[in-house]
Protein backbone atom coordinates (compact mmCIF):
# COMPACT_ATOMS: atom_id res chain seq x y z
CA UNK A 1 0.00 0.00 0.00
CA UNK A 2 1.16 3.40 -0.93
CA UNK A 3 1.42 6.22 1.73
CA UNK A 4 -0.94 8.39 -0.68
CA UNK A 5 -3.42 7.45 -3.08
CA UNK A 6 -4.48 10.23 -5.31
CA UNK A 7 -8.06 9.30 -6.45
CA UNK A 8 -8.80 9.46 -10.39
CA UNK A 9 -11.31 12.20 -10.30
CA UNK A 10 -11.99 14.64 -7.33
CA UNK A 11 -15.40 13.33 -5.51
CA UNK A 12 -17.38 16.50 -4.36
CA UNK A 13 -18.11 15.91 -0.41
CA UNK A 14 -19.51 19.50 0.48
CA UNK A 15 -22.72 18.84 3.19
CA UNK A 16 -25.69 19.87 2.06
CA UNK A 17 -26.72 21.19 5.58
CA UNK A 18 -24.91 24.78 6.34
CA UNK A 19 -23.71 26.46 8.84
CA UNK A 20 -22.43 24.03 11.32
CA UNK A 21 -20.21 20.79 11.26
CA UNK A 22 -21.40 17.75 8.97
CA UNK A 23 -20.47 13.98 9.24
CA UNK A 24 -18.76 13.01 5.93
CA UNK A 25 -18.44 9.20 4.68
CA UNK A 26 -15.75 8.22 2.53
CA UNK A 27 -15.85 4.59 2.30
CA UNK A 28 -16.66 4.13 -0.94
CA UNK A 29 -13.79 6.26 -2.13
CA UNK A 30 -10.62 5.21 0.64
CA UNK A 31 -9.19 2.23 1.73
CA UNK A 32 -7.34 1.38 4.70
CA UNK A 33 -7.08 5.51 5.54
CA UNK A 34 -5.93 6.88 8.30
CA UNK A 35 -6.75 10.51 6.87
CA UNK A 36 -7.99 12.61 3.60
CA UNK A 37 -6.70 15.15 1.65
CA UNK A 38 -9.35 17.99 0.44
CA UNK A 39 -9.74 20.77 -1.48
CA UNK A 40 -11.81 23.60 -0.66
CA UNK A 41 -12.03 26.40 -3.44
CA UNK A 42 -14.51 29.17 -4.07
CA UNK A 43 -15.11 31.62 -6.57
CA UNK A 44 -17.93 33.69 -5.95
CA UNK A 45 -16.99 37.69 -5.78
CA UNK A 46 -16.87 37.89 -2.07
CA UNK A 47 -14.71 36.50 0.47
CA UNK A 48 -15.86 32.69 2.06
CA UNK A 49 -16.32 32.83 5.76
CA UNK A 50 -16.46 30.20 8.33
CA UNK A 51 -14.79 26.78 6.83
CA UNK A 52 -13.63 24.06 8.93
CA UNK A 53 -12.31 20.47 8.87
CA UNK A 54 -11.86 18.03 11.16
CA UNK A 55 -12.00 14.14 12.36
CA UNK A 56 -15.01 12.69 13.41
CA UNK A 57 -15.53 13.02 16.81
CA UNK A 58 -13.08 15.96 17.30
CA UNK A 59 -13.95 19.02 19.64
CA UNK A 60 -12.12 20.79 17.40
CA UNK A 61 -14.07 24.50 16.70
CA UNK A 62 -11.28 26.33 14.00
CA UNK A 63 -13.00 27.86 11.08
CA UNK A 64 -10.80 29.88 8.32
CA UNK A 65 -11.92 32.37 5.73
CA UNK A 66 -11.71 31.92 1.77
CA UNK A 67 -11.27 34.25 -0.29
CA UNK A 68 -12.40 35.29 -3.80
CA UNK A 69 -10.95 33.00 -6.46
CA UNK A 70 -9.12 31.24 -3.32
CA UNK A 71 -8.30 27.22 -2.88
CA UNK A 72 -6.40 25.21 -1.21
CA UNK A 73 -5.45 21.80 0.06
CA UNK A 74 -5.83 20.84 3.92
CA UNK A 75 -5.04 17.16 5.59
CA UNK A 76 -7.30 15.97 7.95
CA UNK A 77 -8.02 12.94 9.91
CA UNK A 78 -10.88 10.15 9.03
CA UNK A 79 -11.99 7.71 12.15
CA UNK A 80 -12.24 3.52 11.71
CA UNK A 81 -15.90 4.36 9.89
CA UNK A 82 -13.64 6.36 7.29
CA UNK A 83 -15.87 9.84 8.31
CA UNK A 84 -14.78 13.34 8.81
CA UNK A 85 -16.70 16.66 9.92
CA UNK A 86 -16.76 19.30 7.38
CA UNK A 87 -18.88 22.99 8.01
CA UNK A 88 -18.95 25.20 5.24
CA UNK A 89 -20.87 28.84 5.64
CA UNK A 90 -24.08 30.02 5.07
CA UNK A 91 -23.41 33.07 2.90
CA UNK A 92 -24.98 33.40 -0.93
CA UNK A 93 -21.51 31.88 -1.89
CA UNK A 94 -20.73 28.22 -0.89
CA UNK A 95 -17.12 26.86 -0.74
CA UNK A 96 -17.03 23.42 -2.31
CA UNK A 97 -14.67 20.82 -0.45
CA UNK A 98 -13.35 18.01 -2.71
CA UNK A 99 -12.07 14.49 -1.75
CA UNK A 100 -8.36 14.19 -3.31
CA UNK A 101 -6.52 11.26 -1.97
CA UNK A 102 -5.95 9.42 1.43
CA UNK A 103 -3.13 8.55 3.28
CA UNK A 104 -2.65 5.16 4.08
CA UNK A 105 -3.04 4.05 8.07
CA UNK A 106 0.60 2.11 8.25
CA UNK A 107 2.50 5.41 7.40
CA UNK A 108 0.51 8.33 8.21
CA UNK A 109 -1.56 9.39 11.66
CA UNK A 110 -3.72 11.54 12.33
CA UNK A 111 -5.02 13.29 15.50
CA UNK A 112 -8.78 13.29 16.60
CA UNK A 113 -8.47 16.56 18.67
CA UNK A 114 -4.95 18.18 17.96
CA UNK A 115 -1.84 19.09 20.37
CA UNK A 116 -1.61 23.12 20.02
CA UNK A 117 2.02 25.00 20.73
CA UNK A 118 2.21 28.78 20.63
CA UNK A 119 5.81 28.85 19.26
CA UNK A 120 8.53 31.57 19.92
CA UNK A 121 7.44 35.36 19.76
CA UNK A 122 10.17 36.74 17.42
CA UNK A 123 12.12 34.01 17.98
CA UNK A 124 12.41 30.15 17.06
CA UNK A 125 11.23 28.12 20.02
CA UNK A 126 10.91 23.94 20.22
CA UNK A 127 7.78 22.19 19.23
CA UNK A 128 8.42 18.55 20.73
CA UNK A 129 5.83 16.46 19.99
CA UNK A 130 7.14 13.62 21.16
CA UNK A 131 4.59 13.09 24.40
CA UNK A 132 1.76 13.03 21.24
CA UNK A 133 2.85 10.04 18.94
CA UNK A 134 3.26 7.89 22.02
CA UNK A 135 5.09 4.78 20.50
CA UNK A 136 5.82 5.95 17.46
CA UNK A 137 8.79 7.94 16.37
CA UNK A 138 7.75 10.52 13.84
CA UNK A 139 9.57 11.44 11.09
CA UNK A 140 7.60 14.53 10.50
CA UNK A 141 4.66 16.61 11.51
CA UNK A 142 1.40 17.78 9.67
CA UNK A 143 0.66 21.38 10.75
CA UNK A 144 -2.36 23.89 10.30
CA UNK A 145 -1.11 27.30 10.95
CA UNK A 146 -4.42 29.36 11.63
CA UNK A 147 -4.43 33.51 12.41
CA UNK A 148 -6.96 34.22 14.86
CA UNK A 149 -6.74 37.66 14.95
CA UNK A 150 -8.29 40.48 13.12
CA UNK A 151 -5.08 41.53 11.13
CA UNK A 152 -2.10 40.28 9.17
CA UNK A 153 0.47 38.54 11.49
CA UNK A 154 3.88 36.75 10.09
CA UNK A 155 4.66 33.12 11.45
CA UNK A 156 7.63 30.57 10.38
CA UNK A 157 7.84 27.04 10.98
CA UNK A 158 10.90 24.92 10.02
CA UNK A 159 12.62 21.68 11.06
CA UNK A 160 14.89 21.42 14.31
CA UNK A 161 18.49 22.76 12.97
CA UNK A 162 17.77 24.44 10.00
CA UNK A 163 19.04 28.02 9.47
CA UNK A 164 16.49 29.23 6.48
CA UNK A 165 14.24 31.79 8.04
CA UNK A 166 11.35 32.02 5.77
CA UNK A 167 9.25 34.41 8.34
CA UNK A 168 6.25 35.28 6.27
CA UNK A 169 2.85 37.08 6.34
CA UNK A 170 -0.74 35.15 6.70
CA UNK A 171 -3.67 37.12 6.66
CA UNK A 172 -6.51 37.85 9.63
CA UNK A 173 -9.07 35.02 10.08
CA UNK A 174 -6.85 32.69 7.73
CA UNK A 175 -5.23 29.68 7.23
CA UNK A 176 -2.42 27.27 6.43
CA UNK A 177 -4.23 24.18 5.46
CA UNK A 178 -1.03 21.52 5.50
CA UNK A 179 2.66 21.91 6.00
CA UNK A 180 4.57 18.37 6.19
CA UNK A 181 7.92 19.40 8.15
CA UNK A 182 10.80 17.02 9.18
CA UNK A 183 11.63 16.90 13.17
CA UNK A 184 14.63 15.20 14.58
CA UNK A 185 15.31 12.15 15.98
CA UNK A 186 13.71 13.92 18.91
CA UNK A 187 10.67 14.91 17.03
CA UNK A 188 11.06 18.24 17.64
CA UNK A 189 10.52 21.37 15.55
CA UNK A 190 10.78 24.93 15.37
CA UNK A 191 7.98 27.67 15.12
CA UNK A 192 8.24 31.16 15.22
CA UNK A 193 5.17 34.27 15.34
CA UNK A 194 5.04 38.22 15.55
CA UNK A 195 4.05 39.63 18.51
CA UNK A 196 0.54 40.18 16.82
CA UNK A 197 0.09 35.95 16.52
CA UNK A 198 -2.91 35.10 18.77
CA UNK A 199 -3.58 32.28 20.83
CA UNK A 200 -1.69 28.84 20.07
CA UNK A 201 -0.70 28.72 16.05
CA UNK A 202 0.72 25.56 15.61
CA UNK A 203 -2.13 22.73 15.58
CA UNK A 204 -0.44 19.83 14.90
CA UNK A 205 -2.95 17.62 12.63
CA UNK A 206 -1.05 14.44 12.70
CA UNK A 207 2.65 13.22 11.62
CA UNK A 208 4.70 11.00 9.42
CA UNK A 209 5.62 7.54 10.51
CA UNK A 210 7.51 6.42 7.10
CA UNK A 211 8.00 6.72 3.36
CA UNK A 212 9.31 10.24 3.46
CA UNK A 213 12.67 11.73 3.30
CA UNK A 214 13.50 15.76 4.90
CA UNK A 215 15.88 18.38 4.37
CA UNK A 216 17.04 20.93 7.29
CA UNK A 217 17.52 23.27 4.73
CA UNK A 218 15.68 23.19 0.92
CA UNK A 219 17.17 23.29 -2.20
CA UNK A 220 16.26 26.33 -4.30
CA UNK A 221 14.49 25.32 -6.89
CA UNK A 222 13.25 28.54 -8.57
CA UNK A 223 12.28 29.00 -12.30
CA UNK A 224 13.28 31.94 -14.23
CA UNK A 225 11.02 31.92 -17.21
CA UNK A 226 7.07 33.06 -16.25
CA UNK A 227 4.04 32.16 -17.73
CA UNK A 228 4.28 28.41 -18.58
CA UNK A 229 5.42 25.10 -17.27
CA UNK A 230 9.18 24.42 -16.78
CA UNK A 231 10.85 21.29 -15.92
CA UNK A 232 12.26 20.64 -12.23
CA UNK A 233 14.26 17.42 -11.07
CA UNK A 234 13.55 15.49 -8.14
CA UNK A 235 16.20 13.82 -6.53
CA UNK A 236 18.17 10.81 -7.41
CA UNK A 237 15.56 8.24 -5.80
CA UNK A 238 12.24 10.40 -5.57
CA UNK A 239 9.24 9.52 -6.75
CA UNK A 240 8.00 13.29 -5.49
CA UNK A 241 8.93 16.47 -3.97
CA UNK A 242 8.26 18.32 -1.02
CA UNK A 243 8.02 22.08 -2.13
CA UNK A 244 7.51 25.22 -0.20
CA UNK A 245 6.70 28.61 -2.54
CA UNK A 246 7.47 32.07 -1.24
CA UNK A 247 5.94 35.29 -3.32
CA UNK A 248 6.05 39.06 -2.50
CA UNK A 249 3.30 40.69 -4.43
CA UNK A 250 0.20 38.53 -4.98
CA UNK A 251 2.03 36.41 -7.12
CA UNK A 252 0.59 33.28 -9.14
CA UNK A 253 1.84 29.63 -9.37
CA UNK A 254 1.18 26.29 -10.26
CA UNK A 255 3.12 23.08 -10.14
CA UNK A 256 1.84 19.68 -11.63
CA UNK A 257 3.26 15.99 -12.37
CA UNK A 258 5.14 16.23 -15.63
CA UNK A 259 2.69 15.48 -19.04
CA UNK A 260 -0.02 16.80 -16.81
CA UNK A 261 -3.04 18.79 -18.63
CA UNK A 262 -4.34 20.28 -15.74
CA UNK A 263 -3.50 23.93 -14.61
CA UNK A 264 -3.52 24.76 -11.26
CA UNK A 265 -2.24 28.20 -10.94
CA UNK A 266 -3.18 29.97 -8.21
CA UNK A 267 -2.77 33.82 -6.26
CA UNK A 268 -0.22 33.31 -3.67
CA UNK A 269 -0.83 36.44 -1.50
CA UNK A 270 1.60 38.94 -0.52
CA UNK A 271 4.61 38.04 1.96
CA UNK A 272 2.91 35.17 1.77
CA UNK A 273 4.18 31.10 1.78
CA UNK A 274 2.51 28.01 0.42
CA UNK A 275 3.73 24.53 1.81
CA UNK A 276 3.81 20.75 1.96
CA UNK A 277 3.23 20.56 -1.69
CA UNK A 278 3.86 16.94 -2.90
CA UNK A 279 4.03 16.49 -6.85
CA UNK A 280 4.55 13.05 -8.46
CA UNK A 281 6.56 13.53 -11.46
CA UNK A 282 7.32 11.41 -14.69
CA UNK A 283 11.26 10.33 -14.86
CA UNK A 284 12.32 12.12 -12.33
CA UNK A 285 10.89 15.96 -13.29
CA UNK A 286 7.71 18.02 -12.02
CA UNK A 287 6.65 21.45 -13.60
CA UNK A 288 5.80 24.27 -12.24
CA UNK A 289 4.88 27.66 -13.37
CA UNK A 290 4.76 31.36 -12.20
CA UNK A 291 3.69 35.06 -13.47
CA UNK A 292 6.69 36.65 -12.02
CA UNK A 293 10.44 35.82 -10.79
CA UNK A 294 10.17 37.44 -7.50
CA UNK A 295 8.42 33.74 -7.03
CA UNK A 296 11.07 30.92 -5.66
CA UNK A 297 10.16 26.81 -5.02
CA UNK A 298 12.46 25.56 -2.75
CA UNK A 299 12.10 21.42 -2.15
CA UNK A 300 12.27 20.55 1.17
CA UNK A 301 12.01 17.18 1.21
CA UNK A 302 10.78 13.90 -0.87
CA UNK A 303 8.76 10.85 -1.13
CA UNK A 304 10.65 7.69 -1.39
CA UNK A 305 10.28 6.05 -4.85
CA UNK A 306 9.46 2.74 -3.49
CA UNK A 307 6.56 4.30 -1.11
CA UNK A 308 4.54 6.73 -3.22
CA UNK A 309 4.31 4.22 -6.18
CA UNK A 310 2.69 4.09 -9.34
CA UNK A 311 2.43 6.04 -12.32
CA UNK A 312 -0.88 7.72 -11.54
CA UNK A 313 -0.34 11.44 -10.84
CA UNK A 314 -0.04 13.04 -6.61
CA UNK A 315 -0.22 16.20 -6.41
CA UNK A 316 -0.64 17.51 -2.61
CA UNK A 317 -0.71 21.34 -2.21
CA UNK A 318 -1.72 23.70 0.24
CA UNK A 319 -2.85 27.50 -0.37
CA UNK A 320 -2.04 30.22 2.01
CA UNK A 321 -5.34 31.63 2.15
CA UNK A 322 -5.32 35.97 2.63
CA UNK A 323 -7.99 38.40 2.24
Amino acid sequence: MVAFTQLATPVDITPATKGSFQTVDVTDDVTDASGVMVRVSYSAGTSADDVGLRKQGSTDTDLFDCPNDGGGFYCVGIDSNDQLEVSVNTGAGVPTVELIGYFDENDVVFFTNPPRFPGGTGSYADVDISSDTGADTAIGAIIQITNERGSAADFAVRPKGSVTDHFDTLGSLTGIGAVIIGVNGSEIFEAKRSTSFAGDFVKVMGYVKSGMTFQDDPTDESLTTTGSYQNISLPTGADSGLYRVRGTADDTWGMRPDGASFDLFDNLGTGCEQSAIVVQGNSGVVEGKIDSTSMDFFLWGSVDEDVAGSAASLLLTQQSFRQ
